[in-house]
This record gives C-alpha cells, structure tokens and sequence, in this order.
C-alpha cells in the first residue's frame, strides 16, 4: 500500500526496519487461531485509522504510525486474553 504523507520532513523511512516483539509473540507462542485473530483485529483497526487519517489529516504523520503501532499491539493483546480464557 501506499499512504500520502502529511510531512515528508518529519516521517523518515523508519517504518519496517525493525520486527516487533509483538509480532515474534505472536507467531511463536500463541497457536494459530489466537494469532490469526489477533492479525484479523489489527488490521481491522489500522485500516479505520489509516481511512481516518486521510480523510482528516490527508495522509500520514509520526503519530500515525504511532497509533498504528499500538493498535496492532492492542490487538495482540486481546487475541492472547482471548485465547487464555478460553482454556
């Protein structure tokens, strides 16, 4: 995908270099249902912001990414409760 950058002086090329610890969590501890779902909420909620993010900031900023980042990790989180709970 490619996304409009609001500021292209503040938004470096930093998005991508590195893996979260989130993402090594979820591939290598939680079964595949949980990580598949935590993929599917994620997802789901970085494509409202990113929507919203065009819509009212035309484009993209640090605090986008930001909030992107969090919001996958949210949904880590809630697919890992989520399976716990179940057993």
């Amino acid at each position: 995908m490619n996304f409009k950058v609001c500021r292209a002086d503040i938004v470096r090329h930093v998005v991508g270099n590195n893996i979260s610890k989130d993402v090594i969590f979820l591939f290598v501890l939680l079964p595949l249902s949980a990580a598949l779902m935590g993929i599917v909420i994620g997802a789901s909620l970085v494509g409202v912001l990113v929507y919203w993010a065009q819509r009212r900031l035309g484009g993209q900023t640090g605090d986008v990414l930001g909030a992107a980042q969090q919001l996958i990790e949210i949904a880590v989180l809630v697919a890992a409760a989520g399976w716990s709970a179940s057993y």
